[in-house]
């Protein structure tokens, strides 16, 4: 008998490296090629909602810088006490201040909603400038066409506090007030994100998945739930949902995300009357975010409303109105 020591075959060699990483370079480049090409062939979601459907009856519609704008505007009932500018969040429009707009204007103010360009019932369209600045430049022209020359006290919600915070910046002499309510002022994106977001295939994904995600009621009604500390009822979901449904909001959320927020200048050059109204268990804009807002404005005063989230205007609207124009006639 004989005996066979070892193997009489001699195995395959292992793989070269070179060829390995090759072959992985390859498979990466096909994977890249078809995440690129492929959110150009997937067709884009239907957003059926009319927006003539969603017009109220004080609704008005101005082109200003050529961007097509929705606004509303309440006169006073008497002589005009003043005139104040409720400027929404993310997300929101004019929907969002519905329980603002009748104390206010009741106690005698000249009020003004709008819907900044991309929201609510204003032009949607992909391009538009969706900085804090640029859009205070916008409504600065809006609020030359509607009260020329008059002055405001400007009050802004979430990133809507961006925008109002920057027309105090850009204009500080026709401003008498500034109302920042859970404000978010500086959120910016890494320099990563930024170059993930300038990828125009990534950009197109987020148009593409927005209206399928996003834009669903179990999504919506999760972070509006966050948003509030609680569920909203189907008046409340119907009235965020029915305007992103609107043709072109998925742009609109492919451009922003390419930009992120942005960011304002600094609030310590603001001599001029300022309220911060914070919920106190904001988990979108923290308290702690209000209270270091508050202390680089010269003349900042922090409101806290006791066991409220990051929309206090609509969910405490008797506290947040009180606080609100108690402040507006402390300074008239």
């Amino acid at each position: 008998m004989r005996r066979v020591r070892g193997s009489q075959t001699k195995g395959k060699s292992a793989m070269p490296l070179k060829e390995r990483l090759s072959r992985a370079a390859i498979t990466l480049l096909l994977l890249f090629g078809i995440f690129s090409l492929l959110p150009y062939y997937i067709p884009v979601a239907s957003l059926g909602q009319e927006p003539e459907e969603l017009v109220f009856e004080e609704s008005k519609f101005m082109v200003i810088d050529g961007v097509n704008l929705h606004f509303r505007f309440w006169e006073s009932p008497g002589a005009s006490l003043g005139n104040i500018l409720l400027v929404h969040g993310y997300g929101g429009s004019t929907f969002s201040w519905r329980h603002t707009v009748p104390s206010l204007n009741d106690a005698g103010y000249r009020v003004v909603t709008v819907d900044l360009p991309g929201f609510g019932l204003s032009e949607r369209r992909s391009g538009l400038d969706h900085t804090p600045a640029g859009r205070a430049e916008l409504l600065w022209s809006l609020m030359d066409r509607v009260l020329p020359g008059e002055g405001w006290h400007l009050v802004g919600h979430s990133i809507g506090g961006g925008v109002a915070a920057e027309m105090a910046l850009q204009q500080p002499e026709r401003v008498e007030t500034l109302t920042l309510v859970d404000a978010d002022l500086y959120s910016s994106l890494s320099k990563t994100a930024e170059l993930i977001y300038s990828y125009p295939p990534v950009r197109q994904w987020i148009k593409i998945f927005s209206p399928r995600f996003f834009f669903k009621e179990k999504q919506l009604k999760s972070y509006i739930t966050s948003a509030y500390g609680r569920e909203p009822d189907e008046d409340e979901l119907q009235g965020y949902l029915r305007p992103l449904r609107i043709a072109g909001s998925d742009s609109v959320l492919k451009d922003i995300a390419g930009l992120g927020y942005g960011t304002v200048g600094s609030v310590s050059a603001l001599n001029i009357p300022a309220l911060c109204i914070w919920g106190e268990k904001d988990a979108w804009a923290p308290l702690a975010a209000g209270e270091e807002i508050c202390a680089r404005l010269p003349q900042g005063e922090l409101v806290v409303i006791k066991d409220q989230y990051h929309c206090p205007m609509e969910t405490a609207p008797v506290e947040f109105n009180r606080s609100l124009l108690d402040f507006i006639a402390r300074e008239r």
